[in-house]
Parts: C-alpha cells; structure tokens; sequence
C-alpha cells in the first residue's frame, strides 16, 4: 500500500484524558502504601500528592494517557 506524501490526515480520538506518572520505586516504598508493583491504579489529586510526597528522592515523568491518547500514538 503507497500513501500519497502530500495528503494530510486528521486524526480524533473520544476519551478520557487522563495522565499517566512513570515512577521507578524501590521496594521500600511499597512497603509503605497498599500499591502493588507493575499495576495501574486511577488515583485522585490528594491521593498523588499523598504518594508523591514519600517519592521526594526519585525521578518520574508524566505522559498522556488513556486509551483514546494510546490507541492514536
């Protein structure tokens, strides 16, 4: 299949929009909350001000997320 280089194509997703926050924790820190290692968890704004608080020490990003943003990317 060949695209034509010169055509544009818009692209729309319906979804939430949600943010994901990438963090590598040691072992120490989940033995600090109810979080398992390797899940996903939807969390409220005091909730991750809550953990973000005991990760002061360690790197994480922010990234788009939900399915609609993934599905697209």
């Amino acid at each position: 299949m060949k695209f034509s280089e010169d055509k544009i194509i818009d692209i729309t997703g319906l979804g939430n929009a949600l943010m994901d926050l990438l963090v590598e924790a040691d072992e120490a820190f989940f033995a600090t909350t109810t979080l398992t290692k390797g899940n996903m968890y939807l969390v409220d704004e005091a909730e991750a001000q809550r953990l973000l608080a005991g990760l002061k020490d360690v790197t994480y990003r922010h990234t788009p997320g939900g399915a609609a943003a993934n599905t697209i990317k």
